[in-house]
């Protein structure tokens, strides 16, 4: 016996106990759930970046760790949740040739997996419906600027050293050569505004 147990499997009750799992499972289907309709593709990009926000930026609690990469904050974890809860068809999960990226659709059994954490998903709705709202209808690029911006700024506020907004830029540029000063400082004030820095 490895000690290792199986993935959980989706049932149409919803008396079992509720584990962060299952509710890590529901969240990122509500998140494919809500861009059934949108403009473009829902992708993997999207999908790190928002649960990055609803964690720092909202206080939900999403348990994942997130390390900065040239794309921004990522989570192996939470990728590979993805990938579990594609495998569970709670999502849709494939690679978009057109877009170069992996394409996250709502799956056949995502409204029972949704069902079973409904309480958590109420609870954190309109947290859920801000993200959406501020960060929904941005491009990888810039969901990749914003993420770093808060990224780096939170790490700066946990090691108690005093910094400001152009010590942020000069962090980001180093992560990210690519993007303009202005480009930064545009979003750093957004950010402030909105309530994520």
């Amino acid at each position: 016996m490895s000690g290792k147990s199986a993935p959980p499997q989706p049932s149409d009750s919803v008396t079992a106990p509720i584990d962060v799992q299952w509710r890590q499972f529901g969240l990122i289907s509500d998140l494919a759930e809500r861009f059934r309709e949108h403009q473009w593709p829902f992708e993997n990009t999207a999908m790190q970046k928002l649960v990055f926000f609803l964690q720092t930026g909202k206080g939900v609690d999403c348990g994942y760790d997130f390390k900065l990469n040239t794309y921004g904050p990522f989570s192996a974890s939470l990728q590979g949740d993805v990938n579990i809860a594609a495998a569970l068809n709670a999502i849709n999960l494939y690679f978009d040739q057109q877009s170069g990226g992996y394409r996250i659709e709502p799956g056949g059994r995502g409204e029972s997996v949704r069902k079973r954490v409904e309480q958590f998903l109420d609870q954190n709705k309109r947290a859920i419906d801000e993200v959406v709202s501020d960060f929904g209808n941005l491009f990888a690029k810039q969901l990749e600027l914003k993420a770093t911006v808060v990224f780096v700024a939170l790490t700066k506020r946990h090691s108690n050293v005093p910094f400001d907004s152009g010590d942020i830029v000069d962090i980001v540029r180093g992560f990210r050569p690519q993007c303009d000063v202005a480009a930064i400082e545009v979003a750093i004030r957004e950010l402030r505004f909105k309530h994520y820095l």
